[in-house]
């Protein structure tokens, strides 16, 4: 990611230039930083994590989001957009928008080369300060694992990882196990054209 020569933009500038972009960007406190592109297997990684929260939280009062809808995070004055999303109970627009949240429960980034680090570093910490936020979830792209960040009472946060397609990762956010082999399905790895055990 590499940033924008637009320095201190208020939030308002930034929203009015962002809905009309063909990239998209985000918000850092009056930066607009620009995001890298995806891939399809980024891209079906994703598709397959939102079929599966939604199957598994159809009779919850929980809402499954992609990620055209951005998150604000308000105490440091950041937009960011998460690969996917689950808000349970009623959604917190920012300031009376439909494409701003405030309140999502559980957020999944799936890693790419060009993201990891700022996906496991920076942005968790953005993410952090959402005081909604249950579960951080990161989803590898290079090998079956999952690895699962829950909010404790304490406000610290517990690591699990999961590997293996015959794995499942258990999300309290919706009381729900989704399989591994949920999330990879149809992925081809490429340096066995076919998923490891």
């Amino acid at each position: 990611m590499s940033a924008l020569p637009i320095p201190h933009l208020s939030l308002e500038a930034y929203l009015e230039i962002e809905r009309a972009a063909v990239h998209r960007s985000e918000y850092r406190d009056g930066l607009v930083v620009s995001m890298a592109g995806g891939t399809s297997l980024h891209d079906l990684i994703i598709a397959n994590a939102i079929t599966a929260l939604n199957n598994a939280s159809v009779d919850l009062p929980c809402r499954v989001h992609g990620s055209n809808l951005q998150v604000y995070i308000a105490s440091l004055n950041v937009a960011t957009y998460p690969d996917a999303m689950v808000i349970c109970g009623p959604t917190l627009f920012t300031r009376r928008r439909n494409d701003l949240v405030e309140n999502p429960s559980l957020i999944i980034e799936v890693l790419s080369p060009s993201t990891e680090a700022y996906d496991r570093g920076r942005k968790f910490e953005y993410y952090r300060a959402l005081p909604s936020l249950r579960e951080y979830i990161l989803i590898s792209q290079d090998q079956p694992q999952v690895e699962q960040f829950s909010r404790q009472p304490d406000d610290s946060w517990r690591i699990s990882v999961h590997r293996g397609l015959g794995e499942a990762v258990t999300l309290a956010t919706i009381n729900s196990a989704i399989q591994l082999k949920e999330l990879y399905a149809k992925v081809e790895w490429p340096e066995e054209g076919t998923a490891p055990q």
